[in-house]
């Protein structure tokens, strides 16, 4: 099975990111449109690729000033690939990446039952006095 990392997606793969995001809790229904201008405006973007079957089965993106501050988000791996070491793949290649090595802090959000999954990696359960605030869009 060839897997290759790319960083930049061509249409068909964000398409396949599209079907993806569609087996989701967090971000089902996101159009194409919205992805393309997404993954246009993320700093840095991981895909994993099935070259055999031609088709994106892994994803992660991070936005950064490459300084103080990254957040890393939409760890994704397709359904038929979970459980395979996929999702370790894409995250041993973020906290590697040689544009990283020099921020601060890598930030992530997760579900509580995603904790030990990310604890491999030195994420840790935040420990200062804040609290996480959403301002959702009006239209």
């Amino acid at each position: 099975m060839a897997i290759a990392i790319v960083r930049q997606l061509n249409e068909a793969q964000i398409l396949d990111l599209c079907a993806l995001y569609q087996n989701t809790w967090w971000a089902q229904g996101r159009t194409a449109r919205d992805v393309r201008r997404m993954v246009a405006n993320s700093d840095i973007v991981i895909g994993l690729h099935d070259d055999a079957r031609d088709r994106l089965v892994g994803f992660a993106r991070v936005l950064t000033d490459f300084v103080y501050q990254a957040v890393l988000f939409d760890l994704i791996v397709a359904e038929s690939r979970q459980g395979l070491g996929f999702g370790r793949f894409l995250m041993d290649t973020i906290v590697t990446l040689p544009e990283l090595k020099t921020v601060e802090t890598i930030h992530l959000h997760c579900r509580p039952d995603m904790l030990p999954f990310y604890e491999k990696w030195g994420f840790l359960p935040s420990t200062a006095d804040t609290v996480i605030l959403c301002r959702p869009r009006s239209d």
